[in-house]
């Protein structure tokens, strides 16, 4: 076994390709997000924040915003 555990505590992505990575990041902004917690009584991190997002799309939305307000280099 070669710290599979360790790596994955500290961020790594074993098995993920490169190419995946894009699919991690929208799943960390929905875990960190838009996803409903107990803790704050089954509302959104986002929520919580003041953040009202007026969609059922919640994800949807937040990478339309990204796209639309991306620069290119």
């Amino acid at each position: 076994m070669g710290g599979g555990l360790a790596e994955r505590l500290n961020g790594g992505t074993r098995g993920l390709g490169s190419d995946h990575t894009g699919l991690l990041s929208l799943y960390v902004v929905y875990h960190n997000f838009l996803r409903p917690h107990m803790g704050i009584g089954g509302m959104t991190p986002a929520e919580k924040a003041g953040i009202i997002i007026p969609r059922k799309d919640k994800l949807l939305m937040l990478i339309r915003y990204a796209a639309a307000s991306f620069v290119f280099a």
